[in-house]
């Protein structure tokens, strides 16, 4: 994107957020491959440092510190779940630098996007918000069907990309496409099945297994995605895919996935009578899983 962003990495795709997003993406995946301790678990370590590497060339802000927030995520569950005496300073860290976070935040907002070289119009999107505010008034409860707002040039956005003087593509926020779209009924449905999907992520911390990574991870990047990049109920979208991919997996309500261990259904009676006795782990295969 020489163009527009001298020395910024766009890949194959035309936006360098867009590439950024898809590196973070990759990122978050190898490591979570790596936690599930496959017999060649450290293969996924390069695949981790390449996404980093184009992440960085990228120069995407949203995707750096979407990384950051997971590789600090990643290492308090570890932390977490290997060592139980850490656990109730983790918790206390947690919310303490969420605390802290939402306070600067409020507190003293343009510093503290200056701090990542941008500003608290999110690069011009409060702009697009607000005209779609608007919009969304005229219809709010079912909105305008699925695309329909930016399928002609001269229809319901023309309005809108006239103020702003450019050809706007998208909301720049799944929140307020979903609105547009399905309108508020629709937004009120995803967000409880959202906090559904956000609890049962949580809930693999407190009865274990290798996924929990992954859910969690994966689960609040998009939430972090949809906030600036319009990512819910878009179609031939990767971000998407996943989130309905790892949301169906839990809904299933499987037992968690320890390597080596028969697997249940989640709901299934928790009776060794159910396992059979060659799909029992050994006592050394138990320490190993608690691990």
């Amino acid at each position: 994107m020489s163009q527009i962003h001298e020395g910024a990495w766009s890949g194959p795709w035309e936006e360098k957020n867009y590439f950024g997003s898809q590196m973070a993406k990759g990122y978050i995946a190898c490591i979570s491959a790596f936690a599930l301790r496959p017999n060649r678990a450290w293969l996924w370590l390069p695949g981790a440092a390449f996404c980093l590497a184009m992440l960085l060339l990228s120069t995407s802000k949203t995707a750096l510190l979407i990384t950051i927030f997971s590789t600090l995520l990643f290492i308090a569950i570890w932390v977490f779940r290997k060592f139980p005496l850490m656990r109730y300073p983790i918790i206390y860290l947690v919310i303490a630098s969420v605390s802290v976070f939402s306070i600067l935040m409020w507190t003293i907002p343009d510093e503290m996007f200056g701090l990542i070289g941008k500003d608290r119009t999110f690069t011009g999107r409060t702009g697009i918000w607000a005209e779609l505010m608007r919009s969304i008034r005229a219809k709010p409860w079912l909105g305008y069907g699925y695309g329909a707002f930016w399928m002609d040039e001269l229809g319901p956005s023309y309005s809108m990309r006239s103020i702003l003087q450019w050809s706007v593509p998208t909301a720049h926020n799944g929140w307020f496409e979903t609105a547009l779209s399905s309108g508020l009924i629709g937004v009120a449905l995803f967000g409880i099945m959202f906090v559904m999907v956000l609890f049962l992520a949580c809930d693999r911390i407190i009865r274990g297994g290798h996924e929990v990574y992954w859910v969690i991870l994966s689960t609040l990047m998009f939430l972090m995605l949809s906030l600036s990049e319009s990512t819910i109920l878009q179609q031939n979208d990767l971000s998407w895919l996943m989130f309905v991919a790892t949301s169906a997996k839990l809904f299933a309500l499987e037992r968690p996935f320890w390597r080596n261990k028969f697997s249940l259904p989640y709901l299934m009676n928790n009776n060794d009578d159910f396992i059979p006795e060659s799909a029992k782990p050994n006592r050394g295969q138990r320490g190993r899983m608690r691990a």
